[in-house]
């Protein structure tokens, strides 16, 4: 019985920490709440990334919010929060920066690289794992590869009019 309350305890824990986003049913409506409800929303390109948790970004394109300069700086801060890996180089965020003008990416709202432009969504979401059912793995590799390209295609498309909307709602 001892054995088994740490295991026991410890999927609890494991369960508690882990962020769970819902999925996007309305990708329309969810864009125009974000883009009502985040206070800075940019393309920016990745400008460093930090063991620590920090990140900056340079804006290359404002569509929402005042900054001080181009560069916007960032942590993670809770477990759902996003936090952009090097190879990742430009970005859609949404943010509402702390009172130090600190911003951090939800991981469950609509900031996303260009690299990996999926969302919690049918439009734009990620491809399947790949089925394990072919005799050729390298063959099965293409495929995954393949379907991968069909689905980031669609993905940012999805990012593309996103973009063209942000761009029309700044200029109301």
């Amino acid at each position: 019985m001892k054995q088994i309350i740490p295991v026991i305890l410890t999927f609890f824990w494991i369960n508690s920490n882990a962020c769970d986003c819902a999925r996007i049913k309305d990708l329309e409506a969810f864009q125009r709440e974000s883009y009502l409800t985040s206070e800075l929303i940019f393309i920016g390109e990745l400008a460093k990334s930090n063991d620590d948790g920090s990140y900056e970004f340079r804006i290359i394109e404002l569509f929402k919010g005042d900054v001080p300069d181009s560069i916007v700086a960032g942590e993670y801060q809770t477990i759902c929060s996003a936090f952009p890996d090097t190879g990742e180089h430009f970005w859609l965020v949404y943010s509402n920066p702390n009172a130090k003008g600190i911003i951090d990416i939800n991981s469950c709202g609509l900031s996303r690289s260009f690299e990996f432009p999926f969302l919690m969504n049918e439009q734009a979401t990620v491809p399947p794992p790949p089925e394990r059912q072919s005799n050729d793995p390298t063959l099965a590799l293409v495929e995954h590869f393949k379907l991968m390209s069909e689905y980031k295609s669609r993905a940012l498309a999805v990012l593309e009019h996103e973009i063209e909307q942000l761009r029309k709602w700044r200029e109301e």
